[in-house]
């Protein structure tokens, strides 16, 4: 629908996690960015435009899978598959297990991962289990491949921000 209100505009995309996409705003690479937490840089702004779930998954044959509810600390006791440092749905997630007192020492990592897809793999193979964004295992969850963890005392919702220079809104392309 976007192409069709606006033939004209020509757009490239630029995948990264959220340190990527604030690096390539401050050296003017991109007009406008798409990232998943604040941006605390004072010469740039966001605006939030969508709030997702982080989501706890595993295969369907791992037990925790099957359980109804259990408590944060356990998710700590088995192999995590896991974006890597300076990913914003990491950060929500570290914060959320110091919120529950949980020490992130403690955290079992057994892959560090920059692919959502390879994360999905991964654990889809019985390897460890792992947390993302609701909207990227939906279609997963919905087939049977992976399955959701339920973990009722662990519930992250997260904004998703525009980001922009500072100063007047954006015009041209970054406008629409």
């Amino acid at each position: 629908e976007f192409k069709k209100r606006h033939p004209a505009v020509i757009c490239d995309v630029v995948e990264g996690n959220s340190d990527i996409i604030v690096g390539a705003m401050l050296e003017r690479r991109i007009d406008l960015g798409l990232i998943e937490g604040p941006c605390g840089r004072p010469d740039l702004q966001t605006r939030p435009f969508f709030t997702d779930e982080i989501v706890w998954v595993a295969s369907p044959s791992d037990p925790m899978a099957k359980k109804r509810s259990l408590h944060p600390e356990e998710l700590l006791k088995r192999p995590l598959i896991t974006r890597e440092i300076g990913c914003g749905t990491r950060r929500y997630m570290e914060m959320a297990l110091r919120q529950q007192h949980l020490s992130l020492k403690r955290m079992q990592i057994a892959q560090e991962l920059i692919s959502i897809e390879a994360i999905k793999r991964v654990i889809a193979g019985g390897l460890g289990i792992g947390y993302m964004s609701r909207l990227s295992v939906e279609q997963e969850l919905v087939s049977g491949t992976l399955a959701q963890i339920h973990r009722p005392a662990l519930t992250i919702r997260r904004p998703f921000f525009i980001l922009f220079p500072q100063g007047p809104d954006p015009m041209g392309m970054a406008h629409t």
